[in-house]
């Protein structure tokens, strides 16, 4: 029973995660790990331990996933302007 839980938290999924990042780059991989304990946490905990989610789960979630959202549509952050592009001096 060990060996059948242990191998996909200590193999599978640091796989996958590698995968994830070589595709998606490590900047946007970083965001969507924040999505681990809350998204996926609940739907296991609901579906397999049969727990009640409440209105402080879904209203932390929530959270989550707007930030989640907001970071991969803004262009910049809030207190940078977008770089423009120089001509390296030369005119």
């Amino acid at each position: 029973m060990v060996l059948f839980t242990g191998t996909p938290a200590s193999v599978i999924a640091p796989f996958l995660w590698v995968q994830g990042i070589m595709r998606l780059g490590a900047n946007t991989a970083a965001i969507f790990m924040n999505l681990t304990p809350v998204v996926f946490t609940a739907i296991i905990a609901v579906l397999f331990l049969h727990e009640q989610l409440h209105n402080h789960h879904l209203l932390g979630g929530g959270i989550t996933l707007l930030g989640v959202i907001l970071s991969q549509c803004l262009p910049t952050s809030w207190g940078q302007r977008a770089k423009i592009p120089t001509t390296g001096g030369i005119l």
